[in-house]
């Protein structure tokens, strides 16, 4: 959700690449905003105060992220549909990364349960204990006589959308070594032995071989689509290629999804079917493998088509906004249907005919090489659309404004939210149970200093602290309590049952020179 830099702020174009990736002022934008509670209504409020704060209007809102919860994302009673009723052209994407994660581990219950327990018991059993990481890694050395190097064992997560795959694939890489352990110590535990016949059944190892290189196909899409400044145009490309992938180990028609293969028609995989067919299990068991794995694939794209909606695959036609295929001669025309983002205007008096005589005559009236140094157009979208935003005629006139405008504003859309999840993770790393007193402010401020730091690629070796931080740390500020005020009072302590008395804790007055130390300004320091 970003205003609309373009239109207020025309300074320079790496200026306006700056302020499209990540704000719209020189202020930290990925703010934490307080909520009593997570209904719809209650979030919006937040959202709109903050938004009434800085002075935006709702209405130059160019597009909405969030995940897939009902109260954010539902066409009634929403974040989002409260959005809609104040601003009908908003763009509403929900994060990609969230979505293919879900739909990656929801085509994986389709398989054994028992696969879910075997990629998950096997690295939290070595986790807990250096003996038997020890005991395993020689066996691994006798084994491989030194020739290969151990591999560590991943826990997967729900909240570690990048890890399944992984795990599956460290697993069967040391299958028999894992074998040869569990029977080494198959008298010491019950979890022992149960891992050890699951791994003596060869037909989980059939449906991990199976379902390795379809997790490892979602989690490197998912990863793309968390990188800090990805090219849009190729990320929705390489989304629809992964759905028509999946459409033809189904269906022999993959455009009209009509006529599907059968489950033995060896579609399902090069190793996993050779692999199969050497193996003495008794066809029956073969067959059930297949029609579990085929079940697999159609979980999978049923659940892309109801987490990835129309809007987020309409995000394709964004790779004709790139220089190269804008300034090409086939390029398509200006229509709602080649290019859906008329809407991004965002002007009243918007004219249609004039944007699209303007996307006519980009590539004839002007010769753009003249305009970048050293005659080399750009191949950053972002840039290119920024110097044509400047570009003035003759008349001195900017002819191209409208349809930079719209390019700008598409490149605004959020495609995912993976920042805020990782907010997450941060907060579990940060209040450990070890540091679960650690209040709300201070966790507030570290976040935001990890979220600034990461936004802006500075490492805390090179940081350096100002003047006005070091003032700003004051007792006052650090150890301040509701129960306290700034004026100097002397903070009774209880009584205290030890034998020695607790020194009573004393809070300085402010002087002249530190007027301002409230910890509130010390979270919105500008650095």
């Amino acid at each position: 959700m970003r205003k609309s830099a373009f239109e207020l702020h025309e300074k320079s174009a790496k200026h306006k690449k700056t302020r499209q990736s990540f704000e719209t002022s020189k202020k930290i934008t990925d703010t934490f905003k307080k909520s009593a509670s997570e209904p719809s209504a209650s979030l919006f409020s937040v959202i709109q105060d903050f938004l009434r704060e800085n002075n935006i209007d709702i209405r130059n809102c160019i597009g909405l992220g969030t995940d897939g919860a009902y109260n954010v994302s539902g066409e009634v009673n929403s974040v989002f549909s409260r959005f809609r009723e104040m601003n009908p052209s908003i763009k509403f994407v929900k994060c990609t990364c969230h979505s293919l994660a879900l739909c990656c581990e929801k085509a994986f219950k389709v398989l054994p349960s028992n696969l879910e327990y075997l990629i998950s018991e096997i690295p939290r059993w070595f986790s807990v204990s250096a003996l038997r990481r020890d005991e395993f890694k020689n066996i691994f050395a006798t084994m491989n006589e030194g020739k290969e190097q151990y591999e560590k064992f991943v826990t997967p997560s729900t909240t570690r959308w990048l890890v399944r795959g992984k795990s599956i694939n460290i697993i069967l890489k040391q299958w028999e070594e894992l074998q040869a352990y569990f029977y080494s110590v198959v008298d010491k535990k019950y979890q022992a032995r149960m891992i050890r016949d699951m791994l003596r059944d060869e037909v989980n190892k059939f449906y991990l071989t199976f379902a390795l290189p379809f997790v490892q196909n979602f989690e490197s899409l998912n990863a793309a689509f968390q990188a800090s400044n990805p090219d849009p145009s190729k990320l929705f490309e390489e989304l629809e290629e992964l759905r028509m992938f999946l459409l033809q180990r189904v269906y022999k028609d993959p455009h009209e999804r009509k006529h599907l293969w059968a489950p033995t028609d060896e579609k399902l995989g090069e190793k996993f079917e050779f692999d199969l067919k050497r193996s003495k299990l008794l066809p029956e068991k073969k067959l059930e493998i297949q029609r579990r794995c085929h079940d697999f694939l159609i979980e999978a794209i049923n659940q892309i088509d109801k987490r990835i909606d129309n809007t987020t695959m309409k995000m394709k036609y964004i790779k004709h906004l790139s220089p190269k295929n804008c300034l090409s001669q086939m390029k398509p025309r200006f229509t709602n249907e080649d290019l859906p983002f008329v809407q991004l205007a965002k002007d009243e008096n918007f004219d249609i005919l004039k944007v699209a005589n303007q996307w006519e005559q980009l590539s004839m009236k002007t010769n753009w090489r003249e305009e970048f140094p050293n005659s080399d157009i750009p191949t950053d979208p972002v840039e290119f659309w920024a110097k044509v935003h400047e570009y003035k005629n003759a008349c001195a006139e900017n002819c191209y404004r409208e349809l930079a405008t719209i390019a700008l504003n598409s490149y605004c859309i959020p495609l995912s939210t993976a920042f805020v999840e990782r907010v997450f993770s941060h907060v579990t790393n940060v209040k450990t149970k070890a540091r679960n007193r650690l209040s709300t402010s201070s966790l507030e401020a570290i976040l935001r200093i990890r979220s600034h730091m990461f936004v802006h690629d500075i490492c805390c070796q090179k940081f350096k602290v100002t003047d006005k931080m070091i003032r700003l740390f004051t007792n006052a500020a650090i150890y301040k309590t509701d129960s306290s005020s700034h004026t100097g009072t002397e903070i009774n302590p209880q009584p205290s049952t030890s034998s020695a008395q607790a020194s009573p804790a004393f809070v300085p007055t402010l002087s002249e020179e530190n007027e301002v130390c409230s910890f509130d300004e010390i979270l919105s320091i500008v650095f």
